[in-house]
């Protein structure tokens, strides 16, 4: 089943129990289940179609996770279905990155006159409000499911886009390694500024997130002007070898940081 509700395969099944006649509750619960899904797949303007005005064009993507808790005996092969353990992580981020965003473009871009939503996309100010959304929500998910593992998982990425940007220059070699930079500087990015939320009194938030901020994009500039000199100094491996050892202290205080919360919880 699909809905963008929390736990609907739940709420649908304590509906069902509640009217179902009780001689067949039991049998019909057992042998039944209730998996839901996550819909991610985008529905473009359609046109009259030549083969009928039943055809329905969508994007290529048909990715389709399920929750593998609820299902019930043997599930048939079918194209896209996966299930997944993990269903709440899969549900949250459906509703607050995918749906959040259509919801934010949607109501402010029609506000601001836009017709379409890439339109609205297109709006600056817009985009300044819808990236700040997904930032809180970003923010809050991570908090959620685990600040420290996402980080991690940054750092992992950020260290097999090194790995392979050294291992070769293709132009496979660049999009790969460049696909994972961008992801895994986006996991640590998101997860630190989540940490950094729980560092400071909320009279102190706008100063404190805005000296990061200083921080992050101030090294961020840095990083772009030095990457130059390095690279015409030391050649292309070099760049890439800088990344092991800042990773590897992120690392260190990662686990310090774990370490420590773990001991004051004991």
């Amino acid at each position: 089943m699909c809905e963008n509700l929390h736990a609907a395969g739940k709420i649908l099944r304590s509906h069902v129990r509640r009217n179902l006649p009780r001689t067949l509750r039991e049998p019909v619960l057992e042998n039944t289940g209730f998996a839901q899904a996550v819909v991610s797949r985008m529905v473009p303007l359609q046109t009259v179609a030549e083969d009928g005005p039943l055809l329905v064009r969508v994007e290529a993507y048909k990715r389709l996770p399920i929750d593998r808790s609820a299902i019930v005996g043997a599930l048939p092969d079918i194209a896209g279905v996966e299930p997944v353990d993990n269903f709440a992580a899969h549900e949250a981020r459906k509703l607050y990155t995918h749906n959040c965003a259509h919801a934010t473009l949607g109501y402010l871009g029609w506000h601001a006159g836009h017709e379409y939503g890439y339109q609205a996309l297109r709006d600056s100010r817009l985009r300044r409000t819808l990236d700040a959304v997904l930032t809180e929500t970003g923010t809050a998910l991570i908090a959620r499911f685990g600040v420290e593992r996402v980080i991690a998982a940054g750092s992992v990425l950020l260290l097999l886009s090194a790995g392979i940007s050294i291992a070769g220059i293709t132009l496979w070699h660049f999009w790969i390694g460049l696909i994972l930079l961008g992801v895994g500087w986006n996991f640590g990015f998101i997860g630190a500024t989540a940490l950094v939320t729980q560092t400071h009194r909320a009279q102190e938030r706008t100063r404190v997130q805005s000296f990061n901020d200083f921080l992050v994009f101030g090294s961020m500039a840095i990083g772009s002007f030095a990457s130059g000199k390095v690279l015409a100094a030391f050649g292309w491996a070099a760049v890439n070898e800088i990344v092991f050892p800042v990773v590897l202290v992120a690392a260190v205080m990662l686990v310090w940081l774990v370490l420590r919360e773990r001991r004051a919880r004991a």
